[in-house]
């Protein structure tokens, strides 16, 4: 836990942590809006942490989307996550958490109602802080009334007794 408090504070506009002991896993919040009630997940607020524990980083300057890294004299902020949310047409997240905006995380969407996925329902947050979809929502092709759309085309299924 206390190397996601650590990720924490030095991450730009971090303000807490969620850590799932049983997974070994943490995220980093930037907003208590992100914050999801789980069993055996501890929220922790980074406020309440001592500063001394991000090293040189403990005053860091980084913009939204930026984390400080030192390497024990200096420091720099690099890119760490993605600022806003990916954004699609039609599209939906799928992520029950919520999405998880670091670099090289890809969170998974689904089209809206009438719509439906072309290529893989995935969105990745590149290390430009952009997020690239892996697909579009295309409208769902309409066939006339009694007709059935499968493979890209539109059938008829005619029932006949026969003799």
């Amino acid at each position: 836990m206390l190397e996601c408090v650590k990720e924490c504070m030095i991450t730009s506009h971090c303000t807490g942590i969620n850590y799932r002991q049983l997974w070994l896993m943490c995220d980093i919040l930037g907003d208590l809006k992100d914050l999801t009630y789980e069993i055996n997940c501890v929220y922790s607020a980074i406020k309440t942490w001592n500063k001394s524990m991000a090293g040189e980083c403990k005053n860091h300057t980084c913009k939204d989307g930026e984390k400080c890294v030192s390497d024990g004299e200096n420091w720099k902020c690099e890119p760490a996550f993605c600022v806003d949310s990916p954004h699609s047409p039609n599209a939906v997240s799928d992520e029950r958490f919520g999405p998880y905006r670091n670099i090289g995380a890809a969170i998974k969407l689904k089209c809206e109602h009438n719509y439906e996925m072309n290529g893989k329902p995935y969105s990745e947050c590149l290390p430009s802080m952009q997020w690239e979809n892996w697909f579009s929502c295309v409208e769902k092709q309409k066939c006339s009334d009694g007709w059935t759309f499968a493979s890209d085309k539109c059938y008829l299924f005619v029932y006949e007794k026969v003799d």
